[in-house]
C-alpha cells in the first residue's frame, strides 16, 4: 500500500484525483487500517481515502448508484471473506460498468 500511495509517477499526473474506499466488517482491521494510513505520507490532495465498516450487502447498493454515470476508471477488489455475499448479478454488474475491472482474490490456501 505504501508503495502505491507514495509512487513518484502520480505527481507526474495532471488534474489526477483517485479516491479509495476501504471497508471491513472487522473493527480491529479497521484499527489496523488507520494506524497505517497514519504511518504513511501521500498526498492528501491527490488520493482521497474512505473507511467504512459496512456489511457488503449494505455498501454495494449505496455504491452502484454513482459508478454507472462515471466515465472514469474504476476498480474493485473483493477479498475472500466477502464472497458468500456477493451474489452473481452483482459481479455481472460490476464487471459491465464502463471501464471497469473487477479483481476477486483468492488466496492458494482457500483453494
Amino acid at each position: 500500500m505504501k508503495y502505491i500511495l507514495t509512487a513518484p509517477q502520480l505527481k507526474q499526473k495532471r488534474n489526477l484525483q483517485i479516491f479509495i474506499l476501504f471497508n471491513d466488517q472487522n473493527s480491529d482491521n479497521i484499527e489496523n487500517l488507520k494506524k497505517e494510513l497514519k504511518s504513511t505520507k501521500y498526498d492528501e490532495n491527490l488520493i482521497h481515502i474512505t473507511i467504512e465498516n459496512s456489511k457488503y450487502e449494505d455498501l454495494l447498493p449505496r455504491l452502484l448508484r454513482k459508478p454507472e454515470k462515471l466515465k472514469i476508471p474504476k476498480f474493485f477488489f473483493l477479498d475472500p471473506f466477502t464472497y458468500t455475499n456477493v451474489k452473481m448479478e452483482d459481479l455481472h454488474y460490476l464487471m459491465n460498468l464502463y471501464r471497469t475491472e473487477v479483481l476477486l482474490f483468492s488466496p492458494l490456501f482457500h483453494t
